[in-house]
């Protein structure tokens, strides 16, 4: 049951997000990267409706600690199953929008995705400033 409730809700989001679309492609800038409307990313292109919505959505809610998202590179539309993929980058983007809150200084903090689909492989990088010390083992394991 809790399945049919996350995809009936993943749906409504594509929908929603649908209607942004037309506007990020009419606004795209000359350099090809999705940013629409100054240096802040309001809408998303990344090749996939679904991960166009749940970006936005991730986006809105970063904000609130003065944080920002950045995507580049594209999202397999098919593939991959939307309910992993929303899963995936889901997870984590709420890492890192998590990480970013621990930051009380005020200042804008930047989260950057790389997504790259190649050879039936699914290529995810999220980058997010940490606030803390990093400690590592004599074998180069993070303690």
């Amino acid at each position: 049951m809790k399945k049919i409730v996350l995809i009936a809700a993943l749906f409504a989001a594509s929908f929603a997000a649908t209607s942004c679309l037309e506007t990020t492609y009419q606004n795209r800038n000359s350099n090809g990267d999705s940013s629409v409307n100054d240096n802040k990313q309001k809408y998303f292109d990344t090749g996939n409706n679904m991960i166009n919505a749940l970006l936005t959505d991730k986006n809105e809610k970063a904000s609130a600690s003065n944080t920002k998202i950045i995507f580049s590179g594209n999202v397999p539309a098919n593939g991959i199953k939307n309910s992993d993929l929303c899963t995936v980058f889901a997870n984590a983007v709420d890492n890192a929008v998590e990480a970013c809150c621990k930051d009380m200084s005020g200042t804008e903090k930047t989260i950057s995705i790389d997504s790259e689909y190649r050879q039936g492989y699914l290529f995810l990088t999220v980058t997010n400033p940490c606030f803390y010390k990093v400690s590592f083992d004599d074998s180069g394991r993070i303690i």
